[in-house]
């Protein structure tokens, strides 16, 4: 259920008077944060891009686009781990309360045995908004 993501911070400056600004300085975002608070006729701006392996290419393709018309500066790369929440919707007015704990009981039951979240979402929840 775990899964990694990357996170990539970098720091892009839109330059109104096409001005050319000097990032060879800046190398952690902090010094990016710094350097934001410090020279405020720059349009500068720390972004973070949530990414995962299928959709690291789009963005690096969409980096090289802005490059063209910005100025961008990779500052740096972490995995994080992100968590993935399953949940099973029992709708009280079509079941009643002895039939949900029954329906409880048999889940939890699957459960131990090694059924999957995934499966039993899509077995048994009655939220049809639910995309397992």
């Amino acid at each position: 259920m775990k899964q990694l993501y990357k996170i990539v911070l970098l720091i892009a400056f839109s330059i109104s008077n096409a001005q050319n600004v000097d990032l060879s300085n800046l190398n952690s975002v902090a010094d990016a944060e710094e350097f934001i608070k410090r020279d405020s006729t720059v349009f500068a701006f720390v972004d973070y891009i949530a990414t995962t392996k299928d959709s690291l290419t789009y963005y690096q393709s969409q980096l090289q686009q802005r490059a063209k018309n910005e100025n961008i500066k990779f500052l740096e790369s972490k995995a994080i781990v992100a968590i993935k929440v399953n949940y099973i919707f029992f709708d009280g007015t079509k079941l009643s309360k002895k039939a949900i704990d029954s329906k409880r009981k048999e889940i939890l039951s699957m459960h131990q045995k090694g059924s999957s979240s995934d499966d039993l979402v899509a077995q048994f929840t009655m939220d049809h908004n639910v995309k397992p």
